[in-house]
């Protein structure tokens, strides 16, 4: 099961069963198991590392990727929008992206996935207004 974070905490997003919709192939646990330094690798050690990620990626549904930059998108403006001074057109241009993206995923996810990004965008917008004020 899926997480999307809003200003609110994280928020369990339910999959639908399917051969497409399987969980990823890296645990984030395992990401940070010794990441090797590519200065130190051999041509032949890069490429089957970049091959490695590519099928890893493919492996895992878009809609999935793209909920984790929509969590990425949300958690940089309300970075920007939390500090002592925050950074208005850094945050607003995050919001924008977000919606954008947004926009084109509403009618091609679950309901209760698209209710939550709104709920997600609503907030950020005021609390994008809160800060400007």
């Amino acid at each position: 099961m899926s997480t999307l974070w809003t200003p609110e905490g994280e928020h369990r997003i339910p999959r639908e069963n399917s051969a497409n919709n399987k969980e990823p192939s890296i645990e984030p646990e395992q990401m940070t198991e010794s990441v090797p330094n590519i200065d130190d690798m051999s041509e032949e050690e890069l490429e089957e590392m970049v091959n490695k990620v590519r099928s890893e990626v493919l492996s895992t549904p878009a809609i999935q990727i793209i909920l984790n930059h929509i969590s990425g998108l949300g958690e940089l403006a309300a970075i920007h929008l939390s500090v002592d001074k925050p950074d208005l057109n850094s945050a607003r241009l995050a919001i924008d992206c977000l919606e954008a993206i947004s926009t084109t995923i509403k009618d091609r996810v679950d309901a209760q996935i698209s209710d939550a990004v709104d709920t997600m965008l609503n907030q950020l917008r005021m609390a994008w207004i809160n800060a400007s004020s």
